[in-house]
């Protein structure tokens, strides 16, 4: 004799395990998609403010001043937001200074850190963390770069990397990646060079 029913068990076996698997399915789906968007953010971000820098390059006639504060590459972002020079149609950018009246001038960042501007003279990063040797000198080239602190996720930087460059390599391409004394990495945008 056969009991009805006892077929049923079998079945919500096999419908759980296909939900269990879409689910799986669909959630590696959205975590990829979230992924996407935060790369996609965080990258119109670089070049809104690389935007805002050649703005005011193309208003002024030059390029950003060296920040005050005993740094030899990290650029006065402060112009951006007001100025004195001549055919300065600014502000350039919706950030504010994150530390006003500092001698680091560097932009707040609502989702990360901070964002700022940096020059070098370096061409290749390599292991680049010590940019007292990076600094741009007359007659040589000088690369600009937007590089933004406290994204803190390695698979962020990578699809970053991907998305720019089509390959990750932190040490080449347009999109490069600075890791600093304490071994944090930075994503740093190359957006502009020039003759120093």
């Amino acid at each position: 004799m056969f009991k009805k029913g006892a077929m049923f068990g079998l079945d919500a076996r096999i419908a759980l395990a296909i939900f269990g698997a879409l689910s799986v399915i669909s959630g590696a789906a959205l975590y990829s998609a979230i992924q996407e968007s935060r790369v996609t953010a965080i990258l119109t971000e670089m070049n809104e403010l690389a935007k805002s820098y050649e703005s005011y390059l193309l208003d002024t006639g030059e390029y950003l001043p060296v920040s005050g504060g005993g740094s030899t590459h990290d650029l006065d972002a402060e112009e951006l937001l007001t100025s004195a020079k001549s055919g300065w149609k600014g502000p350039y950018t919706t950030y504010s200074l994150q530390n006003a009246g500092s001698s680091d001038v560097i932009l707040d960042h609502p989702a990360y850190n901070y964002i700022y501007l940096r020059q070098t003279a370096a061409d290749d990063f390599g292991s680049l963390s010590d940019w007292s040797d990076a600094s741009c000198s007359k007659g040589n080239m000088c690369y600009v770069y937007v590089i933004l602190r406290g994204v803190g996720d390695d698979a962020i930087i990578n699809a970053l990397d991907i998305k720019v460059d089509g390959v990750v390599g932190e040490d080449s391409g347009k999109l490069r990646v600075h890791t600093s004394a304490s071994s944090e990495k930075r994503p740093a945008l190359l957006f502009m060079s020039y003759k120093y």
